[in-house]
């Protein structure tokens, strides 16, 4: 399934299948705070976003649920090929390898804040 997520303003995600051949309407998700980053996963089952106050949040569109995995988060994104998330928070860089459990996430230490 192909979808597409964008910004219908500065704090509502749009979610809309590409397929041709459905009547579906998109999804609107109104977050009550500008987003300022959004990427969907490679099969296009979660969208990762984060907000203007740092909070790291995934949609999972089957399920049509919002969870917030990180708070102060200074980057994310998905693993390459995997909906595994990669995020960075100010000394801990965090690796959910289920994103359903966002409550079992791997945690790795800054290497300069180990000294």
């Amino acid at each position: 399934m192909q979808r597409i997520a964008y910004l219908h303003d500065e704090s509502t995600i749009c979610i809309s299948r590409l397929d041709t051949n459905t009547d579906l309407a998109p999804v609107s998700i109104y977050h009550g705070h500008s987003i300022d980053f959004l990427e969907l996963s490679q099969d296009c089952a979660y969208c990762l976003f984060r907000d203007v106050t740092r909070h790291l949040y995934i949609i999972d569109i089957n399920l049509n649920t919002k969870t917030n995995f990180l708070a102060m988060c200074t980057y994310a994104q998905w693993a390459p090929l995997s909906n595994i998330v990669v995020a960075q928070s100010e000394k801990l860089m965090h690796v959910w390898y289920n994103t359903r459990e966002s409550e079992q996430v791997s945690n790795v230490r800054n290497i300069r804040d180990m000294r």
